[in-house]
Parts: structure tokens; sequence; C-alpha cells
């Protein structure tokens, strides 16, 4: 056989196989999909199902009260706030600013025109380790936390990175019932 033959028959075998695997996965889609309602009548043998309350899913997890919506919107804020790079233009900022009070949002637009990014390649990406809340007073919309985080940080290239541990401190405000960013700071490495 010539080579070209071989190479015609791999490919049609290739083909095949790929096939096969998308006809398998369709086919575990549909068995997925809840059964469609038929015209019999139960067993009677079988017990009667009971009613299961279903709780809506709040889409907007700062609008809740209390210390697990202030850690989630600290992990969000920190992770978006501390990762970023000079190809993305400070897109990090722009993420962040509808996380922050009014008055932050200010400061972090004011950031933005200030910031200047170098010719080569820099960036940082952020991951959340551990969240400790330091106050928290829901009636009177006040909260701290301190998110520990771990960064990688990238210079030139992507291959040349270096690894290390910053806490971020982040001040909290309810505005309309929401908990909003008010002040972050990075301590020192």
């Amino acid at each position: 056989m010539s080579s070209r033959t071989k190479i015609f028959i791999v490919l049609v075998v290739l083909i095949i196989i790929i096939l096969l695997i998308v006809l398998f996965l369709s086919g575990k889609r549909n068995a997925q999909e809840p059964n469609q309602v038929q015209d019999q009548e139960p067993a009677t043998t079988q017990e009667e199902e009971k009613p299961t309350l279903v709780l809506p899913i709040k889409t907007d997890s700062f609008e809740q009260n209390g210390a697990s919506a202030v850690v989630a919107l600290a992990k969000t804020f920190s992770e978006r706030f501390g990762s970023f790079s000079t190809e993305s233009e400070f897109q990090n900022i722009r993420d962040v600013i509808p996380l922050a009070t009014a008055g932050y949002s200010a400061e972090l637009e004011s950031m933005l025109t200030l910031s200047v990014t170098s010719g080569e390649y820099y960036g940082v990406s952020t991951r959340v380790i551990s969240t400790d809340v330091i106050s928290l007073n829901d009636a009177a919309g006040t909260a701290s936390v301190s998110v520990n985080t771990q960064r990688q940080e990238a210079k030139v290239s992507v291959q040349n990175t270096r690894v290390y541990y910053q806490t971020i401190e982040l001040d909290f405000v309810k505005e309309s019932g929401v908990w909003k960013v008010s002040k972050a700071s990075w301590s020192a490495e």
C-alpha cells in the first residue's frame, strides 16, 4: 500500500470513531433529559410522591445578610482586583468597579487614568487561600475582611514566574442593601 492509501484509511477510521463518540454522547444527553409524561395510570403499589418545597436561588449573593455575603464578595473582589496583565489593559480594575462603593469606584476610575503599561509583558494571577472576617456589623452595614492570597507574578514571559503570598485588607459598606467594597489595601510582601 502506498503512504497516501494508509493516510486515507487512518483518516476514515478517525472520522468513524469521532462520529461514534458524538452519537454516544448525544444518546447520553437524551437519556438524561426528564421523562415525558405518559398517559398511563400509576401502579397502586407505589407510594405517592410527597411534595417538596423548592426555594428560589438568589442571583445576587451580595444582597444576602451576614458573613457569607461579605466573604463571597471579598473572595471575588480579591481575585479579580489582584489578577492582571499588561495585555488586558487594566480590565481587572474595570471588572471590580461595580463591586465598589461610589466613592471607591471614583478612586478606581482615577487609577485607570493614571495607569500606564510598559512595553514588556507583566502579569499577576491571584488565588484566595483563606479569609478572616475581622469585623461585621450588619445593622450598621459595615465590615472588614482580611484575605490571604497566593499570587503568581510573570515578568517578560509567562515562563519567568515567581510565587508569593500577600494579604489584602478590605472594608465594606452596605449600600441599598448590597455589600460593596469601600477600601482595599495590599500588605507589603
